[in-house]
């Protein structure tokens, strides 16, 4: 696998200000999140904290124990940046009932939105993440009234997570998603949910997603993969990457989770080479089973072959912090750029990607095709 060098093969004279020093004029949480490549984090928050990079890392902390989780990890890293995904992104939201707010179990009255997203900045959140619900394609109402509801919240530490059905990001109902975002009072986050698999797989997806980035001042991706990197050559200033692939999209509410592979545990390695995730077990008997597997040279894997990743909880956090490692390399490529800078460099990241697919089918002798997101935006530049 390369290493930084071999990854930041741009032009010098490219790199230019950090992104939050750019910011000048910006809103609370742009100044906050800008420049940062944050981590979206479940059951292993607390062995992934130590790692992340201060100055252009963060964590998200997802799950129904967020909060508590987020107590112990500000008494034990005060200088980290976190926020905290709130459960209603998983529920969802109707016209009616735009916001959802978890109600703890001991509670003899309900909180209020107010006292929701207070607590998330008590717990040591860097801004507060509105309690928003999940709105379907087929449910416009619902998603006028997350923005009508999060519209009447009168604070400048808050972000909206747009969470929406795939399908939002196509070229029938993109418009109708950036007219409604580019309103909005306060920042957001936008998260696309699938049934299975890549959210961008569908016509026109990738293209209309770099559009919202593109025209939504602010925007921020959220449970994204490479999506979120391609978001900075668009004009986003931070991304929310999942640490697993259950955390780089969102669920459909209603729907039963679904595996390609439900009994193999073996982690999603990153590839920065060819600027994807694989399975290490799908490496092993598939990619490499005639070949000699490629070595990583990081910290974490020390010549470790890329394909020897099994499903123990060991391996699998020894696999994801590499996947934080070589992430926080690119992560300080895209935030010390502008735009235009980040879209030339990305480019050239895209055709070393494809050119690394062929020498890969090569060495092997099995054809490896980029995924389709990949290609789509190999083809756009």
């Amino acid at each position: 696998m390369t290493d930084r060098a071999n990854i930041e093969v741009v032009d010098s004279s490219l790199v230019s200000r950090t992104t939050r020093e750019s910011l000048a004029g910006a809103t609370l949480v742009e100044r906050t999140l800008g420049g940062r490549v944050f981590t979206m984090a479940g059951g292993e928050t607390m062995q992934t904290a130590p790692h992340v990079n201060m100055e252009h890392g963060g964590m998200v902390l997802s799950g129904p124990t967020a909060l508590q989780t987020a107590w112990r990890l500000r008494a034990r890293h005060q200088d980290l940046v976190f926020l905290i995904e709130p459960t209603s992104v998983l529920a969802p939201a109707t016209a009616e009932r735009p916001l959802i707010i978890d109600e703890p179990v001991d509670a003899l009255i309900a909180p209020t939105v107010e006292e929701t997203l207070q607590a998330q900045r008590d717990a040591g959140a860097a801004v507060a993440v509105i309690p928003a619900g999940f709105v379907d394609v087929a449910d416009p109402g619902a998603l006028k009234a997350v923005l009508a509801a999060a519209d009447n919240i009168d604070r400048d530490d808050v972000i909206l997570p747009l969470a929406v059905h795939q399908k939002w990001s196509t070229p029938d109902h993109i418009s109708q998603l950036i007219a409604v975002a580019a309103r909005s009072r306060h920042p957001v986050a936008l998260a696309l949910g699938a049934k299975a698999g890549d959210p961008l797989n569908l016509k026109g997806a990738p293209e209309s997603y770099r559009r919202f980035f593109g025209e939504v001042k602010g925007a921020v991706p959220w449970r994204a993969d490479f999506a979120g990197i391609d978001a900075f050559a668009s004009g986003a200033r931070a991304a929310v990457i999942g640490q697993i692939p259950s955390l780089r999209r969102l669920p459909v509410p209603g729907s039963r989770p679904y595996s390609s592979r439900p009994g193999d545990r073996t982690p999603h390695v990153l590839m920065p080479e060819l600027m994807r995730f694989a399975r290490s077990s799908e490496m092993h008997l598939k990619w490499f089973a005639s070949a000699t597997p490629w070595p990583c040279p990081c910290r974490h894997c020390e010549g470790r072959a890329v394909d020897s990743f099994t499903g123990s909880d060991e391996d699998r956090l020894r696999a994801h912090l590499h996947n934080l490692a070589a992430l926080d390399e690119i992560a300080g490529i895209v935030t010390s750029m502008g735009t235009s800078q980040v879209a030339r460099w990305w480019n050239q990241r895209l055709a070393e990607a494809e050119a690394e697919h062929v020498r890969l089918a090569q060495h092997t002798g099995v054809m490896i095709s980029m995924p389709p997101t990949l290609a789509r935006w190999r083809s756009l530049s």
